[in-house]
This record gives C-alpha cells, structure tokens and sequence, in this order.
C-alpha cells in the first residue's frame, strides 16, 4: 500500500513539473478575465437612437420589467418652484437683546448725557428691535418668515421679513443718527463705538430652515406613472410624442443605472463574462501562434495581462463619473509601453483588444472606438524605432492631434456643423496627452520590477561613453576594438536571421568586460614581445583565460547590467574547452593526468539565437586576427572550421537557430572579413594584382 501512495505522489509531482507553466498560465488568463469581468459596468446595454416627435425605427419595444415612467427635467423644475412657494425660512426670537443693549446704554452713557438725549436714543433703539433685527438674510429671497416658538415648528408665528432690518444696517444708521442729534462732540466717538454692542433679536435657524425646505422639494413626485413588465411601450414606425419618449428616457435610465432584478442580472453578467473571454481568447490565440516565446514566459504574459487589468480599471472609473470624461484617461500608455517592452505589432494586438473590451461599454461606442484605435496606433507608429526618451513628448503631441482631428471630423460628420464641437473636449485631449508622458517613468519601473530591458535601455547601454566601456577601451584597448568588431558581426548575422539586432549589439560590447581584471593575459592586449603567459603552468593560464567569464559576470552586476545582458557574458564561450592550452598540456605531459574541467568554460550553453550568434562573431574575429595572409580561402576555411566545430560540439542545441541560419551566417561573416581584411576575390582567368 505505502508503495502504492509513493507511486501516485511520484506521478503527481511529475504531472506538475511537466505541466505547471501551463496551469500557472490558465490561472493566469482565468484570473485576468475575472478581474476584467468584474470590473467592467454591470448592466444592461439600451441600443436604441429615438428621438422626440421622431419615428421609432426599431421593433417593437415591450417592457422587460416594472419601471416608474420619470418626469421631465422641465415638469419637475416647474413643480419644485411651486412648492418652494410654501417655503418661508426661520428666525428664533431673543427676547433679551434689546434690554441688553439698553442696559448697556444706560450703563455707559447715563452719567454723561443728558436725560432727553439718552431717552431719545433708548426709543430709537427700541423701534427697530420691535420691528425686528436679523443675523443673516436667507440665501432665496423671501417676503416672509417665520418666528419659532418652544415648542419648534409646530408653534411658530409669521414675520414679515421686509419690515426686519440686518445688523450691519442698524449699526450704519446709528453713526448717521449721532451726527444728527445734538450730541456733544466729545462723546461722539464713545457712541460710534457703542454700535459694535448693537445685537440682532431675530437668530436665522439654518438647520430647521433646510429641514423644511427637504420636505418640499421630497413631496415633489418623480414619477408620473409606472409601466408593467410585458407593456407595450411603442411600436415599429410610430411617432415619438412627448409621454412615449418620457417611457423610453425612463427605461434607459433603469437600464443605465442597472436597477434591474432576478434571472436579468445574472444573464447579463453571463453575457460580460463570455465577451470579455472571446476577446482575450484572440489575444491568447495571437500569443499562442505568433509569439509562443512570450506566451510561454510568466514573467511577460503577467505584464500583459496586468496592463489590460488596469487600462479597463481606469475605464470603469471614469464611466462611474469619478473622472468627468472617458478621454482624460490616458488609454495610450498600454500601447506605448507595450511597444518598448516587446514590439509593435504586440502593441496593437493589445490595442485593439483593450479597445473591444470597452467601447462596448462607453455611451457613444463608434466615435469612442475609432478615436482610441486611431490614436493607440499613431503613438505606436511614432516608436518604431526608440532610440531616446524625448521620444515619448513626439508621441504626446501626436496623440493629441490625432485625438483633435478625429473628434472634429467625426462630429462633422454626424452633426455637419462647427457649432455642435465642445470646446471642453480639446481640453481634455490635451489633459490625455500630457498624462501620457508617465510611460517614461512607468517604463523605468517596469524594467526595475519585472526585469524587462527595453530598447530605450538598450540604446542607452550601447554608448561607448558609458563608464564601463570607456574603462574597457583606455584599459584594455585591444578587447575594445575585439568588441566592436563583433558587435558589427553579430549585429549584421541578426540581421541576416532575424532577432533582436540592438540586443546582440549590446550583448556584443559588454561580453568580455572580464578581462579588465587581467587585460594583459590577452593577446589582443599585448604589446610586447614577452607573453605572461610563458612563466605560467598551462592550467594556472587556462584558469586566467576562463576566469573573464565569471569576472565579467561579477562586474556586470557590480554596475547593475540587465540580466540579459549578463547573459551574453555567460554564455559567449559555452562549456568549450580552452583549447591551446589543453593541448599544450597533452604534448607537454603526454602520459599525466589531465582534469579536463579544469579547462573547459563553465557554461551554460547560448540558449537563444542572439547569444548563439555572439558566440560564433566572438569566435571568428578572434581567430581571423592570427591569420599571417589572410585570402578568400584562408577565411572561408577558418569561418567554417570553427562554426563547424561548435555544432559539432552541439554548442547551439539550446538555440532557437537552424543550420540554414547557420549557413547564411557563415557565408555573411566570410564576406565582411574578407572586406575588413581587403581580399580580393580571385576569378576564373583573372589575376590578382
């Protein structure tokens, strides 16, 4: 029995290591098309055009469920003002203010004026604290108001709010009134003074007012009827008139706003849910076909798949009205970033998918769908070729224009009239493009975060200004011109084969960074005549020669190279032996020993067509320098020793390069050395001079 279990867990494990990147991959789509699914507006679609006095064009329109037939926005503005007639606001009286005040008067003033002055001022006073002073005046202007009891609203009495005077009025009038009366000139500014202690009797009360105001405006009905589910709402070729396009406004609302119930709901997200998988099922089937390199890593489906994630995240928010328009999301980013980090035609794979899976969604689909689709391939076109930054403010500018010139020619089209475009909108796309400049730092933390090395990076490392390569060409001058010429080599093979050109480029003049630690045990690098390598055992120089490769390695991380970079480093001399000094060692020591390990490079072997490419350049150009007299011959039969060698050695088996590339290759590099080397191509019949 143990036995048994042992068996199945052996069997399981087995069924995992061979298929897990693909049920990683499967959950990965799953879970892409979830989150899409749940994020895109859950409702109902209402694809009808009507218009008021207008036929309906379309079948029959049957109520698919109960809705309340809403009023018009006129209608309802007209029954709001009317019952906002009944609205007064209202006051609380204190009783205390006046006799406050004339306290105070009295207080102040008893002793220095005389008791005709005084009593004049007290009944000046005392006729407008009868009619009423107020804090504040309310926000609508009202003739009357109400003055509120002990016991609230229910115990009121009304005011008449035009015989009240504001505060800020009182006290005005009571500096006027002092220079009037015949008051001592001394006194005067005590007075004037005096008015600061003015305080209104008659308190505004904001929160009953608006409580009363509330119940006025929720009196008001919005609805002038309902319809019954299964009621006929127009029929085929009627007019519009104005209680049918009432019902019609009313149920796209309903249908708008998903106040809907039951079976409905479920059948609509069912329906989402099967678009939403028939638009990534292309994208995966494009994937799958096209780019089975891609599909086939993690790392770059995720990256995909998480743009798509969160280009429909920002959709959503701006349909939910959290952002004013559609058009301020910078929907260009997803293309853009797609470009740099894989190619074009990805990018607008992406785009189009990105596009389908929204514009079902946004209210004016046509227009929504050919603007994005327009401008998401425009900002593309613009990076064919990256080879800077400042790229990206070029894309800005022409996204923006392609967004102008297609929202003026579409709603010309439909509306045949200037005065029907929004001046607003051109806004907006200016918002876009702007916002669009943030794939530049989304780029750098793209390549920071997922490892992704783009060709912007790309051309940045390929500077030989760089502080690493200028290092390499003062210290050891004569690898620098080695790394050159390969690169040229490798640059040109790829091209021949096709693959990634700047890659192989970049690959090719980090690859023997190594031998800064010890340029001098490197031929190229040695001047004299004395050779270092003399006064060493041959294994103590096999391990020199080899140790570049892990130097390499180490410095490139030192100073931060991509990963894939650092790839060509490791891989640029496979698990090949170095052979001169192996075989040094046999005619010296015929009858020892040899660990073999010790003179072969640790590997691993190239495992894609770019570094395949680099081994066979570094290879060549290394060996073609020795050749004494170098003839069309002598190239031709070195090119093909050592490229044969490597494939024997099954140097490319992890590759994805077939012998007919290998051949061109071959034939590619013995041309451009027989140019470096100026051979001449000796004809049947014809001399060489």
């Amino acid at each position: 029995m143990p036995l048994k279990t042992n068996k199945r867990l052996i069997d399981l494990q087995a069924f995992f290591r061979l298929r897990g990147n693909s049920m990683l991959r499967i959950a990965l789509l799953l879970a892409a098309v979830s989150a899409i699914t749940a994020l895109l507006p859950h409702k109902l679609a209402f694809r009808y055009e009507y218009a008021l006095n207008k036929p309906w064009t379309h079948k029959d329109l049957i109520a698919p469920f109960d809705f309340e037939v809403k009023k018009g926005e006129m209608q309802l503005e007209a029954e709001r003002n009317k019952a906002l007639l009944r609205w007064k606001p209202f006051y609380k009286l204190d009783p205390q203010a006046e006799q406050a005040v004339e306290a105070q008067l009295r207080s102040d003033f008893e002793a220095s004026l005389n008791a005709e002055t005084l009593a004049q001022l007290q009944a000046f006073l005392k006729f407008f604290y009868a009619q009423g002073v107020v804090d504040v005046w309310p926000a609508e202007a009202t003739d009357g108001a109400w003055i509120l009891g002990e016991k609230g609203t229910s115990d009121k009495r009304a005011l008449a709010l035009s015989s009240c005077l504001h505060i800020d009025s009182l006290q005005k009038i009571w500096a006027l009134r002092l220079q009037s009366d015949r008051v001592p000139e001394d006194l005067q500014p005590r007075l004037l003074a005096f008015s600061s202690s003015l305080k209104p009797n008659l308190w505004y009360d904001k929160e009953v007012t608006e409580q009363l105001r509330n119940e006025l405006l929720a009196g008001v009905q919005l609805a002038t009827g309902k319809v019954q589910q299964g009621e006929l709402i127009v029929n085929k070729g009627s007019l519009v008139y104005e209680d049918t396009y009432r019902k019609i406004n009313s149920l796209e609302q309903q249908i708008g706003a998903g106040n809907y119930d039951g079976w409905q709901r479920w059948w609509s997200l069912l329906g989402q849910a099967l678009l939403v998988a028939m638009i990534m099922g292309l994208l995966v089937a494009y994937l799958h076909f096209f780019r089975p390199q891609l599909f086939d890593d993690l790392s770059s489906l995720s990256v995909v798949l998480l743009n798509l994630v969160l280009v429909v995240a920002l959709f959503t928010l701006a349909t939910s009205k959290a952002i004013p328009s559609v058009y301020l999301i910078p929907f260009c980013v997803l293309p853009i970033l797609t470009r740099a980090l894989f190619d074009g035609w990805l990018a607008m794979m992406v785009t189009l998918v990105a596009t389908l899976l929204t514009s079902f969604y946004a209210g004016y689909a046509s227009e929504y769908m050919v603007l994005q689709l327009a401008a998401g391939m425009a900002s593309i076109f613009t990076l064919i070729s990256i080879k800077r930054r400042s790229q990206f403010y070029l894309s800005s500018g022409i996204i923006f224009l392609v967004y102008a010139l297609g929202y003026t020619g579409y709603t010309l089209v439909n509306k045949g009239d200037f005065r029907e475009l929004i001046p607003l909108y051109y806004g907006y796309f200016g918002v876009n493009a702007v916002l669009t400049l943030i794939a530049s730092p989304l780029l750098f933390g793209y390549e920071k975060l997922f490892g992704f090395v783009s060709d912007v990076s790309l051309m940045e490392l390929s500077d030989t200004n760089s502080p690493l390569l200028r290092q390499l060409s003062y210290e050891a001058p004569g690898t620098f011109q080695h790394t050159l010429q390969v690169a040229n080599l490798a640059e040109a093979a790829i091209f021949e084969v096709g693959g990634n050109a700047l890659l192989v480029r970049v690959g090719a003049l980090y690859h023997d960074i190594g031998k800064l630690n010890n340029p001098i045990y490197f031929i190229e690098n040695q001047h004299a005549s004395v050779n270092p390598h003399d006064d060493l055992p041959f294994e103590e120089s096999a391990q020199l020669i080899i140790g570049h490769v892990t130097d390499g390695v180490a410095l490139a991380k030192k100073h931060r190279l991509p990963e894939i970079i650092v790839d060509f480093i490791r891989t640029h001399h496979g698990d090949q032996r170095v052979e001169y000094f192996y075989q040094s060692q046999l005619r010296q020591n015929p009858d020892d020993s040899i660990d073999e390990a010790r003179y072969r490079y640790p590997g691993p072997k190239p495992f894609s067509k770019e570094t395949a490419v680099l081994m066979m350049a570094d290879s060549v150009e290394a060996a073609s320098r020795s050749l004494k007299n170098p003839t069309a011959q002598s190239i031709a039969d070195l090119v093909e020793g050592i490229i044969n060698k490597q494939v024997a050695n099954e140097q490319f088996i992890n590759a994805d390069i077939t012998l007919r590339d290998i051949a061109r290759i071959k034939k590619l590099f013995r041309k451009m050395l027989g140019s470096i080397y100026h051979v001449r191509i000796e004809y049947p019949g014809q001399q060489v001079r």
